[in-house]
């Protein structure tokens, strides 16, 4: 059994990220759902903007970024690994 070389990986991994980049550009963005999306991404920041005192902003806001980049690695880590 032969296993597939680096490049010949990296190969596949580039055109399967073109293949998902075009499906995405002509059937995702600019749906309705990509604008509820978009929306709830953006709301709930400026909600918080307004129910939050003004001394608790920088805690709060270094809470929640803390968590952003949190599930942020975790979402590269789970999509990297196909799980």
């Amino acid at each position: 059994m032969t296993y597939p070389s680096y490049d010949e990986v990296q190969d596949i991994r580039s055109e399967l990220k073109e293949t998902g980049y075009q499906y995405w550009l002509h059937h995702d963005l600019f749906t309705w759902q990509w604008w509820v999306l978009l929306i709830a991404s953006i709301l709930p920041w400026i909600i918080w903007g307004y129910l939050i005192k003004k001394e608790h902003r920088l805690h709060v806001f270094a809470f929640a970024m803390s968590m952003g980049i949190i599930s942020n690695v975790l979402d590269v880590i789970g999509v990297d690994t196909l799980l």
